[in-house]
């Protein structure tokens, strides 16, 4: 059988030293990451890599800028002194600049391929010599990516290239809380308690994920625009210094925050946080920042307003003063004040533990008391008995003729007031209107909880009942919220609520496997799968699957899939504990740091009957088929990109393993990384699959089967790595004989027909 992989124009070459450019200031990162053009190129599709080009480099005694666009303000936006368009990254056009602060700059972009206005954060690693620091920028995109919530900025991409990184996030237009807020002129409480809502909600989805913000601040929160009073929408910002309570997914604590290290606004910081005891700071924390912004809210003024080392002191020793030390002129409900006093403790553990709690009792606190209920008229004496009882039947008769000829008042009241679903799950809420209805009535649904959908199904009602779809996403915290529902009839309004119970989801989890670290719930229909799982094999060894989901119906079914390829660490496992089922394979251990490279050597064979002895019988573990491996590749989900691989990539770029003389260790290849997160399928050696057309059983083979594997992914002595054209190359398709292992031929598992 000819071996494709030996193509003309895919000779394998051996890896000459790559050496960066040595003439590029220090503030310019090693590659490119904008290219200029003339504005009639600007609106076109994808930059065509002839048009590439390293930026000039300054003279003498020049400083060349990472950001050196101008401020634009007029229609000829994003165009220099040159007539140039500046491009970053091959796919954002500069606009404008937003701001900048201490890890780098915020700038205004439009996505050239989406056509989406962003907001793009450059972080110039190199401006950093402490390592700490660079994991900051790295922390700032994982702490922000590992949830999403209405109330928080959403991330839609991250990367690095060489000493230059960024975040693409959404742009909001809005104020942020600073300038809202007006020095000695407090808010007024229902607005404030507006804001606690949506500012813990978020906290507690974070907290949840193991993430503290640690930099908690009315610079930080903003206001959309375009909300009416009353349905204010609050966005928090800046994850960037959040704590990683979790290990990542190696066992590694480089994304903690290193001890020693502050980090953080002093006038909003926690004592903990000055402390810098990194270990022991928690939620809580936060809850401290939320005190001082509740503070500074309600008073007009922060709790403590000294300079420098005073302040810290203040923070650390100092009791937080009364409100009306500081405003004389406020009316504050004394409950509300000692919660906010709480939050503002020295100790954590005197301090609400958790923002929901916070949350729920500033409602309840701020809420204002129901007006007593009447004094009950005493009863008649036996004396005049016989007069009240004349009395209440002509009462009663007059009562009943009127209750006959009056209008009856129009109000609205839910089928179902108290309702239980699990997360995950969905109900139709109706409401219902009684009384005389008048001609025209507009229903609608206040601002829900977030993670809780609340939609009206169908148009105006004209039969006094109007529907609403309820859907509860799978993240949603369980407990008790309350939903309010409204009828608006001219200038008269009606409300009725209905108390919703949320139930702890049922989870689709495969035996012998556990939930990894920051995995997430991903609804599927109506089942429920975790986003990451693994299986702890012993001797340091484990193996992490992904949830890929099916969004087509030419798509393979939702499955899971390993996020990198077996490595010999991994392997090794199985070589001891069932050694009849390798002998006379060609595969080795290697020694010391081999162990975490790829296992190759190894036969389709082998590969099928370790897919069994890891599933025990449990899980149905076995090579994917080869639409299942290109699912989790991008293939089908993206169009965009040249591969399953973090882009810009170029011939030299050792952040994807291809060009070498070996291997290199398991997810180690920084740019190597699929759109749905699976490692190392551009390069670093080609991988089993199952061919679709052979159907039944992998093991035993069936005589005379034709070509039961394929291979995809490329191998790392080539010199480019793998593009989705060759995927979507039939001829692609690299027949191979499945007892016939390879030094550059690996593998990675499915878990399927869940």
């Amino acid at each position: 059988m000819a071996d494709r992989r030996e193509l003309p124009d895919e000779a394998r070459v051996r890896r000459t030293s790559h050496v960066p450019p040595t003439d590029m200031p220090t503030t310019q990162p090693a590659g490119p990451p904008f290219v200029e053009m003339h504005p009639s190129e600007a609106s076109s599709g994808s930059l065509p890599p002839t048009r590439t080009q390293e930026p000039p480099t300054p003279s003498t005694g020049a400083t060349l800028s990472l950001y050196a666009t101008p401020r634009m303000d007029d229609p000829r936006a994003a165009i220099g002194s040159s007539e140039q368009v500046r491009i970053l990254f091959g796919k954002y056009l500069v606009v404008r600049k937003l701001g900048e602060g201490a890890m780098g700059e915020v700038w205004l972009v439009r996505h050239r391929d989406l056509g989406a206005e962003r907001a793009l954060k450059l972080i110039n690693l190199g401006r950093f010599s402490d390592p700490e620091m660079r994991a900051r920028a790295r922390r700032e995109a994982r702490a922000m990516g590992l949830f999403s919530h209405p109330n928080a900025v959403a991330v839609h991409d991250a990367n690095a290239d060489g000493d230059l990184a960024y975040i693409e996030m959404e742009y909001i237009r809005g104020r942020s809380l600073n300038k809202v807020l007006e020095p000695g002129v407090p808010m007024p409480l229902d607005w404030v308690a507006r804001m606690v809502e949506q500012l813990c909600a978020v906290l507690e989805v974070a907290h949840a994920h193991g993430i503290v913000h640690r930099d908690l601040k009315p610079s930080n929160m903003m206001l959309l625009d375009s909300q009416p009073e009353g349905r204010e929408h609050l966005k928090i910002l800046d994850f960037g210094i959040a704590k990683i309570l979790h290990a990542d997914e190696q066992g590694h604590e480089d994304l903690q925050t290193r001890s020693g290290a502050t980090i953080g606004t002093p006038a909003y910081m926690s004592p903990e946080q000055i402390n810098s005891e990194a270990n022991q700071i928690d939620g809580r924390s936060d809850l401290y920042s939320v005190g001082v912004i509740l503070f500074e809210m309600l008073t007009g003024r922060r709790p403590f307003t000294s300079a420098s080392f005073k302040l810290t002191y203040d923070h650390l020793h100092t009791p937080p003063p009364c409100f009306s030390e500081v405003n004389a002129t406020i009316r504050i409900p004394e409950a509300v004040e000692k919660l906010v006093l709480r939050c503002l403790d020295k100790d954590p553990a005197l301090r609400p533990q958790s923002a929901r709690e916070l949350g729920d009792e500033f409602r309840r606190l701020a809420t204002p008391p129901k007006p007593p209920e009447p004094i009950a008229t005493p009863l008649p004496t036996r004396r005049g008995l016989l007069g009240a009882l004349l009395l209440v039947a002509g009462l009663a008769i007059g009562i009943a003729v009127w209750v006959s000829m009056r209008p009856h008042p129009f109000n609205i009241h839910a089928a179902q007031p108290d309702l239980s679903l699990p997360a995950g799950g969905s109900a139709t809420i109706t409401i219902l209107a009684e009384g005389d209805r008048p001609k025209h009535v507009d229903y609608q649904a206040d601002v829900t909880p977030p993670g809780i959908s609340v939609t009206k199904a169908g148009g105006k009602s004209s039969t006094g009942v109007q529907q609403f779809a309820l859907a509860i996403g799978p993240n949603v915290v369980p407990g008790v919220t309350v939903l309010s529902f409204r009828a608006h009839t001219g200038t008269s309004k009606f409300k009725t609520n209905v108390r919703l119970t949320v139930e702890a989801p049922k989870v689709e989890l495969p035996d012998d496997f556990v939930p990894a670290p920051g995995s997430v719930l991903i609804q599927d229909h109506d089942r429920i799968f975790h986003s990451q799982i693994f299986k702890n094999l012993g001797d340091n060894a484990k193996v992490e699957f992904l949830f890929i989901k099916r969004n087509q119906s030419d798509e393979p079914a939702s499955f899971y899939i390993m996020k990198d390829k077996i490595s010999n660490r991994v392997f090794a496992r199985f070589a001891a504990k069932e050694p009849k089922l390798l002998k006379g394979t060609a595969w080795r251990m290697p020694p010391g740091k081999g162990q975490n490279l790829p296992a190759f050597n190894v036969t389709a064979e082998e590969a099928c009957r370790f897919a069994h002895w890891l599933g025990r019988d449990r899980a149905k573990v076995r090579l994917p088929r080869v639409e299942q491996w290109d699912k989790a590749s991008g293939c089908y989900d993206v169009t965009t990109q040249q591969g399953p691989f973090v882009e810009p990539w170029k011939p030299g770029d050792l952040t994807i393993a291809v060009g070498r003389d070996s291997p290199a260790p398991v997810g180690s290849s920084s740019h190597d990384l699929s759109p749905l997160g699976c490692r190392d399928m551009a390069g670093n050696g080609m991988e089993w699959t199952r061919n679709s057309t052979i159907e039944g059983k992998m093991l035993p083979f069936p005589e005379g089967s034709f070509d039961p594997v394929l291979l995809r992914g490329r191998s790392f002595k080539l010199s480019s790595p793998l593009l989705y054209k060759d995927l979507r190359d039939v001829d692609e398709r690299m027949n191979w004989d499945a007892d016939k292992g390879e030094s550059d031929i690996g593998f990675r598992l499915v878990i399927d027909d869940l």
